[in-house]
């Protein structure tokens, strides 16, 4: 599982972490999600009380995005 941090569209740092036996059966939609937080926490001093955009491509994320509740 891998991410990327951005500054003005540049990429500042990134990371990846080892998926457990478990979380390799997960469905790819939880997988991705997954990721979102765990990068969002591993960066957490530089996105705590801001405003954080999630760039995908991953279209059942896409998809949640647009539904309304």
């Amino acid at each position: 599982m891998d991410w990327e941090l951005c500054f003005k569209k540049e990429p500042v740092a990134y990371g990846y972490v080892s998926l457990t036996h478990t979380q390799q059966r997960y469905a790819q939609i939880e997988k991705e999600l997954m990721a979102v937080i765990y990068g969002l926490e591993h960066f957490n001093y530089y996105t705590y009380g801001r405003i954080v955009t999630v760039q995908t491509d991953h279209k059942p994320i896409l998809g949640l995005s647009k539904e309304t509740i």
